[in-house]
């Protein structure tokens, strides 16, 4: 078991997804990440597995999957747990999503996802029974960290006095939200109040120290509080979007493209092209800074540039 506030590499071992490490093959061969693959399913016409520019807006890939069934939508980037709500279909797509799910704009988990701070403290205070299944259905609390939701949410509900370290301990949450989907009987959401938290914590430049001695996981716990997916996706409202099977493969080669120069942990890339260049696909339009943790940008189709400046670059092709 990873301790907490440690790394994979700690213990011997490297986690990484497959099209990140299909991503490392390709750049041993010199040939950079232009492209994405994600699944784009919900209220669309053709649910699809897309192989996405980047760059191209959301809209188009929704387009490429023969459009929508519902005029007022909103779009769930990423899984349905841990995505976040984008209403601009003109959003670009970057490296690192890996599905769209697109729903009627007044779906549960829309308005889930979208619900202010200040409703969910409110709710909360009114709410809160303090019956600690957040705690102990919560997956990093079972892995032996030191993470207790339902102490967090007692000092924002009531005020009462906790250790420190409780609240600091939020940074251990990895918002996979079953606390909130699953777990609470009152429909509140710890996962929205440690979000919160860590924001505020790090706006403040503060880190705390996570790392504990003598960890000890919950093993038993563990294998016993498993939440079947099926429960889940019942409890989230998007079993009707749920299929085992999709045939279409979709390849695309759009117009326009709006490349982020910022699509990853680190400092901002450096724009090395100017309006008017006419680019290659495959071309370096974004240098990391000299010294710094960063990742390069490049042309995801061939045209000229029409539009750069310290957030994006514009191609038209």
């Amino acid at each position: 078991v990873i301790a907490q506030g440690q790394l994979p590499t700690t213990v011997g071992c490297l986690v990484s997804n497959v099209e990140t490490l299909r991503n490392i093959y390709f750049a041993t061969l010199g040939k950079p990440v232009t492209r994405r693959t994600l699944t784009c399913i919900g209220e669309v016409r053709e649910p699809s597995v897309v192989i996405a520019r980047v760059g191209m807006s959301i809209g188009d890939v929704i387009s490429e999957c023969g459009g929508v069934l519902v005029e007022d939508l909103a779009v769930i980037v990423g899984g349905p747990m841990m995505g976040y709500v984008e209403k601009d279909l003109n959003s670009p797509i970057t490296k690192t999503m890996t599905g769209l799910i697109v729903l009627p704009q007044d779906h549960f988990l829309v308005r889930r996802k979208t619900m202010p701070m200040s409703w969910v403290v409110k709710q909360s205070k009114a709410a809160c029974c303090q019956c600690t299944y957040c705690t102990e259905l919560c997956p990093r609390y079972l892995l032996g960290h030191e993470l207790y939701p339902h102490k967090i949410m007692r000092n924002i509900n009531f005020g009462l006095d906790v250790p420190p370290e409780v609240i600091e301990n939020a940074f251990l949450c990895s918002e996979c939200g079953l606390c909130e989907v699953f777990a609470c009987p009152m429909d509140l959401s710890p996962r929205m109040v440690n979000h919160a938290i860590k924001t505020s914590l790090t706006e403040a430049n503060y880190r705390p120290q996570l790392t504990i001695k003598n960890q000890q996981s919950r093993v038993n716990d563990l294998i016993n509080r498993k939440i079947p997916v099926s429960r889940i996706k019942e409890r989230l409202h998007i079993s009707r979007y749920d299929r085992k099977e999709i045939k279409s493969v979709v390849e695309t080669n759009p117009k326009r493209v709006e490349i982020l120069l910022k699509q990853h942990i680190g400092e901002t890339s450096i724009p090395v092209v100017r309006e008017g260049d006419l680019v290659e696909e495959g071309i370096l339009i974004g240098e990391i800074p000299s010294g710094s943790l960063g990742a390069r940008v490049h042309a995801s189709i061939s045209g000229r540039v029409t539009l750069v400046n310290n957030e994006r670059v514009i191609i038209k092709g």
